[in-house]
């Protein structure tokens, strides 16, 4: 009788563990085709993680050398400017760069000819032989930076910040036009002429008149 009752408990047993094993499958197999992470809350998830380092891995991506005179991608200038920030002679004709953070790069010799630079930052970069022709400066900085042999040509430059500070007025086309400040009128000092005390005390005063005698 003892045996029977351990093989009955037994299969019982068995089924059971394998009844809770399969509905435990389903549920993975569920929450995995919903989006539901299986890890506790507060408990880090491999996976994402896995994911995050996927991520970042992409965005460190190594840079591809493109052919010579090609010009670069939105993606190759970001990663110019998170390692070396050195653009030059690099092709950027016609690039929408508005507000860019240019400052304190290496551009010498790049092509921008074209580009919309509106508002970009060249603060003490070095813009040397840079072809800006035909592009949109207004109200970009260019703040002490190195411009020599630069190409301005028909490019509009309305509002810049000209390398010493100055703002360049509206109509600056090709070259930075600044305003010149018209010197306020001085007020005028009038000053009272008073005759020397020498000249006032040599004078003679007229002697007076002679009063006439009486019944005459």
């Amino acid at each position: 009788m003892t045996s029977k009752l351990f093989i009955f408990w037994s299969r019982w047993t068995v089924l059971l563990l394998s009844v809770l094993l399969n509905c435990n499958a389903v549920a993975s197999a569920q929450g995995s085709n919903l989006g539901i992470s299986g890890t506790a809350p507060g408990l880090p998830d491999s996976r994402k993680e896995a994911d995050d380092l996927k991520t970042d891995s992409a965005m460190e991506e190594k840079f591809i050398e493109p052919p010579p005179g090609q010009r670069l991608t939105m993606q190759q200038v970001w990663q110019l400017l998170r390692s070396t920030r050195d653009l030059s002679g690099r092709n950027l004709s016609g690039m929408n760069l508005t507000g860019m953070n240019l400052s304190r790069c290496n551009l010498r010799g790049a092509d921008m000819s074209r580009a919309n630079l509106e508002r970009a930052d060249f603060t003490e970069s070095n813009l040397e032989r840079v072809d800006f022709s035909g592009a949109n400066l207004k109200m970009a900085s260019f703040f002490q930076a190195a411009v020599s042999a630069a190409n301005l040509e028909q490019a509009q430059l309305d509002g810049a910040i000209w390398l010493d500070k100055q703002v360049c007025s509206k109509g600056s086309l090709g070259k930075c036009l600044v305003t010149p400040q018209t010197a306020q009128p001085q007020p005028t000092q009038t000053t009272a002429t008073t005759q020397p005390a020498a000249q006032t005390a040599g004078a003679k005063t007229p002697a007076p008149a002679d009063k006439p005698a009486a019944g005459k």
